[in-house]
């Protein structure tokens, strides 16, 4: 089988426009590769490809620091109704709300899962660049799915990129923080015949598949037409199967009731300030969460303070622009940043945030060539 694999980077222009960088594996031997700036010579470099080879493969890496991939505990209960859970699992590492993000997760052991996330107007546009190409039979990949198979923690290079491996998050390291990692400090490199190698994998890279496309054959279709009369059959099975299930669904839906009043009951004796159960997994996740921020709150700065550090990241950062103006009201700072691209803009807040400073980007608007961003940061004064 080729293997064509595409990685999606994003150039100083920021979201939506995309440089490919493209590799043609046929097994473990690279035949072809290159680079193009457009969608139209992607798909044209596709569709010659497909011409000579019909079991061609197509894999899509978006770009890398686009993605949150966190670990989380999760108990039975909550395995069982995942897709429900997982948003309100990772609300409380996200800056976005979750109704603008997608969500998918991964299970890693009996009590452990990847959890992972990014806006869904990316995924949109993603997808859609996948079926600009024309492929039929192509995924999106995040590119962090090759980390999961070390064991080993500490700094990993992907085709360049570094990035931190740990027992709690796949973490993308901007270029400011890679430079201080050396080839003595990075514990494992991945480069194109690794991938290549985790691509053969099928059942693991199947796992991290975030959109996939496939052929539907004439052969298939037929196939199917054939089998219509013994679908029949097998709904008039499943009716008389409801219905023998019905009487014991009830008794369970019964037994279910009385659990779920003694535990209103229990509740409401234990936290009574509650004063009424709306949903009682919601609020109990509400109460832990906030025993959770009352024993680890962040720390809180005072003016001195804060601008000391943005002065500190102006430089860090070493761009000419930056800080723009800083105001405080009812112990909450607001500044504006002056930045080139929208990725410099999340380089602020993460740099902040590794220094234990609760900011949030609320706001960021294009100015020019440049962008402008508001955040939010929580302080006392002194």
């Amino acid at each position: 089988m080729q293997r064509l694999m595409i990685q999606l980077r994003e150039t100083h222009l920021g979201h939506g426009h995309w440089v490919y960088d493209w590799w043609c594996f046929d097994g473990q031997k690279m035949i072809q590769q290159g680079m193009v700036e457009s969608n139209t010579e992607m798909a044209a470099l596709y569709q010659e490809m497909a011409s000579k080879n019909s079991d061609l493969r197509v894999f899509l890496f978006p770009p890398h620091h686009r993605f949150h991939i966190r670990k989380l505990v999760v108990t039975k209960h909550q395995r069982r109704h995942m897709d429900k859970v997982l948003p309100y699992l990772m609300e409380p590492y996200l800056a976005q709300p979750i109704e603008s993000l997608a969500f998918f997760w991964v299970p890693d052991s009996p009590n452990q899962i990847w959890a992972l996330t990014m806006d869904k107007s990316l995924l949109a546009d993603w997808q859609a660049e996948l079926h600009n190409i024309g492929s039929t039979r192509a995924v999106i990949l995040p590119l962090q799915f090759v980390l999961t198979l070390q064991a080993q923690n500490g700094v990993a290079e992907v085709l360049g990129e570094h990035f931190d491996v740990s027992q709690s998050q796949l973490c993308w390291l901007p270029e400011e923080l890679s430079e201080t990692h050396t080839s003595a400090t990075i514990s494992q490199v991945y480069d194109l015949t690794c991938i290549n190698e985790a691509l053969a994998q099928e059942a693991q890279w199947k796992r991290w598949c975030i959109g996939e496309t496939e052929e539907i054959t004439e052969e298939a279709k037929i196939t199917a037409s054939r089998w219509q009369w013994a679908a029949g059959l097998v709904v008039v099975a499943l009716t008389a199967q409801w219905l023998n299930s019905e009487l014991a669904t009830q008794e369970i839906n019964a037994q279910a009731l009385e659990v779920e009043q003694a535990s209103n009951e229990l509740f409401l004796s234990l936290v009574p300030d509650a004063g009424r159960v709306v949903n009682l997994s919601r609020q109990l996740d509400a109460r832990l969460l906030q025993a959770s921020q009352q024993q680890n709150q962040p720390a809180q700065w005072s003016a001195y303070e804060l601008l000391g550090k943005l002065g500190d990241l102006q430089k860090v950062l070493n761009i000419e622009s930056g800080l723009q103006q800083v105001s405080l009201r009812q112990q909450v700072y607001r500044f504006e940043w002056l930045a080139a691209s929208r990725t410099e803009l999340e380089r602020v807040q993460t740099l902040l945030v590794q220094q234990n400073v609760s900011i949030e980007l609320v706001q960021w608007a294009r100015q020019g060539e440049q962008y402008l961003g508001v955040y939010r940061v929580q302080g006392v004064t002194r």
